[in-house]
């Protein structure tokens, strides 16, 4: 890692958001407000929401594991080559499987339960700074 991402990296922070999260392909129309994210293409519509909101959703297919949410507040956002390849890679080098969802200013990593300690101990362990909520 170039001294530059790591200098964004320790300027940055992350915190984890409280519930345990749901990814799904879902049908109708489901509303924004509901879900943390929902992402549609011309194949399907993915949701992913706080498990307390399950009946509000049609789901076609959910995924056998539950997550738990880590919004990471970058320091530079549009500006730090290699940082979600920094993410990534910090995290499966702890064994962790994890998804990646990029807003316009912010990254979230969703972790297993599983897996939530190590991927949470493998971004302090670049440099990030834990929030509390």
């Amino acid at each position: 890692m170039n001294e530059t991402l790591k200098s964004i990296i320790n300027s940055s922070s992350f915190l984890v958001h409280p519930g345990e999260y749901v990814y799904a392909k879902v049908s109708g129309q489901p509303k924004l407000e509901d879900a943390f994210m929902l992402s549609r293409d011309e194949d399907e519509v993915t949701a992913v929401f706080d498990k307390p909101n399950i009946n509000k959703f049609e789901i076609i297919e959910q995924n056998k594991d539950l997550r738990k949410l880590i919004e990471i507040k970058i320091s530079k956002p549009f500006y730090a080559t290699g940082f979600i390849a920094a993410v990534t890679q910090a995290i499966s080098s702890k064994g962790c499987n994890n998804l990646v969802v990029s807003t316009y200013s912010k990254d979230y990593v969703l972790l297993t339960l599983e897996h939530f300690e190590k991927g949470k101990a493998a971004l302090i362990e670049i440099g990030f700074k834990e929030e509390s909520q």
